[in-house]
């Protein structure tokens, strides 16, 4: 029974231990909540979302009209709305609107990890065009100049299911009047936190977080709506989740998720693994892993979990401001001139419409006017002469000129010429100036263009850190290679890791990313055709070194088809080559040994060597010599130089070619770096392993002797091919 009373008491205990540690807990989650709820009002009272439904509503067309700020008048009674609206915010806005989507073009700043550079950019590459990037960038092309500042979420979706893998990356655009940022932070990824405020249904709420709002309203139903002030209808079902991201203790990306009083997820270290609710920060390979070191790593080896260091969030800044988050937006930069243009066209307008005529007639002359095309009016002579008409319309011409200035104003403000616009321009008096006003306008527009780069820079540096903390399994992709054709891969995060000097393995994100504009080439068909039509016209396909050259710099620039062109290319002129050689003539021979004496004789005469008449037979005169070892040094070397073969300078190549007349072999390449420039021409012979034969010598001197000074500038002039031939053949004979 004691017993019995102990176990009783130790449960009563334990329960009541348990109920003051929840009762603990709860407090704090409590004053956790009443913290981040403090933080977010502090935070929406520097935050002017009236002034952001204004920009949407002004890019929207609205009637609306400011009021004059030199009134006196302190009454805040409604503002006439205008008649007419001529929308320049729209005009300007799409003008400037580009679909292009930059590239990801990625780098290893670490040797031997050039297939892993090409593996993030192929694989990005294949991945943004099913994360819906074409419809989010036309969505930011104008939310970005509206309200100075465009962002892209980078979420991961764990419900998303395939028969090979679970889970995907997600890429969403923020809207700026749900971006609630840390007061006094101008730039987000510096910010302790930061707030996101979404609508959502309360059966999402049920269904993501296992919690039932039903019986809860919206906190905040403006954000809902582009306009706050305007009646909406109110929908019970909404509710508006705020997420918080900020940094924790240690520095580490942390989530706080709630909505109303009621919280939601608490994500510490949002990032880090966590299994049944634990956080684990190693996991077990399954497969053998090869290092880029050509380490393997054995299946059931401990390998860290990689665990991303930035927020999921991406500003892409309009233009730049100081001292403020996001950027300029173009509509508050025309907005005087919009609100102009609205008042002064709905004044001609007005006085257009009530503008009218009236008909004048002598004083008793009575007729009836209808509104027929033709009127008869009948009267005397006298009565239809006096018949006149007076315009009472009032002069717009002056508020024309007014309403050109101020479109002329704002079109210049953002650097908007007609020319750019595709308008006709007459300050524009040829094709090059009018190319120039383009360029210049859009040399002006180049700061909003590096800013969409740049951020599209850090959504690839992002998606790529998510990549190797979720893709735990092989994610198959797709792309092009070199030639045009599909190339397939999978991006395996394994295929990252490194093991550094103190033999801890971690992830290698040594890689230098940009978004290339140059790969950003637009690939539909028709664009396609107008450049192979132009390119075709000035002969860029006809087979040769400058199509070779030009090819080779479009496969740098990833040109679409460039590689198989140049390949084509490349074919077509080694064939060219090959059939020119194979239709020259070739080349006729004569073995001087076979010739007769006088054909021997006239051969010599051909290349300018005179033999004199004797009374000795030709043989006997062509052979009729002195000894070449005879000679002194100075002769030898004087009759060498007078062949174009002498050894003053260039000793090494020119023995070779001596040697090659001789019919002697090279001298080998140990041999050639032996010769001393100092010995006489018989030395370097001899040091050369290479003894001359007198005959020869002597039909070289003898051919020589009876030169003038210009047949031996005419022998000298000969290729040395020929000359070296010549001589082979004397040799030999």
């Amino acid at each position: 029974m004691l017993d019995k009373l102990k176990q009783l008491g130790g449960g009563i205990i334990s329960k009541v231990k348990s109920s003051i540690e929840q009762s603990k807990s709860d407090q704090e989650q409590n004053l956790r909540l009443k913290n981040w709820q403090d933080k977010l009002a502090l935070a929406l009272n520097g935050a002017n979302l009236t002034l952001r439904d204004e920009r949407e509503m002004i890019y929207l067309g609205t009637a609306d009209v400011d009021k004059n700020i030199n009134s006196t008048n302190m009454q805040n009674g409604k503002r006439k709305k205008a008649n007419n609206v001529v929308n320049l915010v729209l005009e300007f806005i799409e003008t400037n609107v580009d679909a292009t989507i930059p590239q990801p073009s990625v780098r290893t700043k670490l040797p031997g990890y050039e297939a892993q550079a090409s593996m993030i950019e192929d694989s990005l590459t294949s991945d943004i065009t099913e994360l819906g990037i074409t419809a989010i960038n036309d969505i930011n092309e104008r939310i970005t100049p509206v309200q100075g500042f465009s962002a892209m979420l980078v979420g991961w979706n764990p419900d998303f299911k395939h028969h090979l893998y679970r889970g995907e990356l997600t890429i969403e655009s923020i809207h700026p009047k749900r971006i609630i940022p840390q007061p006094g932070v101008w730039d987000l990824q510096k910010m302790d936190y930061f707030f996101i405020l979404s609508s959502v249904t309360k059966s999402f709420i049920k269904k993501r977080y296992g919690v039932d709002l039903e019986s809860e309203g919206d906190q905040f139903p403006g954000f809902n709506s582009i306009n706050t002030n305007a009646s909406q209808p109110h929908n019970p079902d909404i509710l508006t989740e705020i997420v918080c991201w900020y940094k924790n203790e240690d520095g580490e990306i942390s989530k706080f998720v709630w909505c109303d009083n009621e919280i939601l997820e608490d994500l510490p270290n949002f990032f880090a693994r966590r299994i049944n609710g634990k956080i684990e920060t190693e996991e077990t390979l399954g497969n053998d892993v090869t290092l880029s070191s050509g380490e393997v790593l054995k299946a059931g080896t401990k390998v860290p979990y990689f665990t991303p260091t930035r927020y999921p969030l991406i500003v892409r800044e309009n233009i730049p401001l100081n001292f403020a988050f996001g950027g300029q937006s173009d509509v508050d930069v025309i907005r005087d001139q919009q609100d102009a243009m609205k008042k002064v066209v709905s004044t001609i307008e007005e006085k257009i419409m009530r503008g009218s005529a009236v008909v004048t007639a002598l004083d008793g002359h009575r007729f009836n006017l209808t509104n027929d095309l033709y009127a008869v009016i009948r009267g005397s002579q006298a009565e239809l002469n006096a018949l006149n008409v007076k315009n009472l319309s009032a002069d717009i011409s002056q508020d024309l000129v007014f309403a050109q200035q101020q479109y002329k104003a704002a079109q210049s403000t953002l650097g908007i010429t007609n020319s750019f616009q595709g308008k006709s321009d007459s300050t524009a008096v040829s094709g090059i100036a009018k190319q120039i006003q383009v360029n210049q306008s859009s040399g002006r527009l180049r700061s909003k263009e590096a800013n969409k780069y740049e951020a599209y820079k850090q959504l690839y540096e992002t998606l790529f850190e998510f990549k190797l903390s979720f893709y735990d399994e092989l994610r198959p992709y797709v792309t092009k290679d070199a030639n045009g054709q599909d190339s397939y891969g999978d991006f395996n995060k394994y295929a990252f890791l490194v093991r550094d000097k103190a033999g801890q393995l971690y992830y290698n994100t040594d890689f230098i990313f940009h978004a290339d504009a140059g790969a950003g080439l637009p690939r539909d068909k028709m664009w396609l055709f107008s450049q192979s039509t132009e390119m075709l016209k000035y002969g860029a396909y006809n087979p040769g070194p400058a199509a070779i050259t030009y090819w080779t710099q479009l496969v740098n620039q990833k040109f679409p088809n460039a590689k198989i062109i140049l390949d084509t290319i490349n074919q077509n002129w080694q064939m060219q080559m090959q059939m020119r050689l194979s239709a020259a003539p070739p080349k006729e021979t004569i073995n001087y040994k076979d010739l007769s004496p006088e054909a021997q004789v006239q051969m010599l005469q051909k290349i300018g060597i005179n033999v004199p008449p004797s009374d000795t037979t030709t043989e006997d005169r062509i052979t009729e010599t002195v000894a070449f070892k005879d000679l002194p040094p100075f002769a030898q070397m004087k009759m060498l130089d007078n062949m174009g073969i002498g050894l003053n300078s260039g000793q090494q190549g020119q023995q070779q070619v001596l040697n090659q007349s001789l019919g002697q072999s090279p001298v080998p390449q140990s041999q050639q770096g032996q010769i001393n420039p100092q010995a006489n021409p018989q030395q370097l012979l001899q040091s050369a392993g290479q003894q001359p034969e007198p005959n020869v010598q002597q039909l070289i001197q003898e051919a020589f002797k009876h030169m003038t000074p210009e047949e031996q500038a005419k022998f000298k002039s000969l290729p040395d091919d020929l000359k070296i031939r010549i001589l082979q053949e004397m040799i030999q004979g």
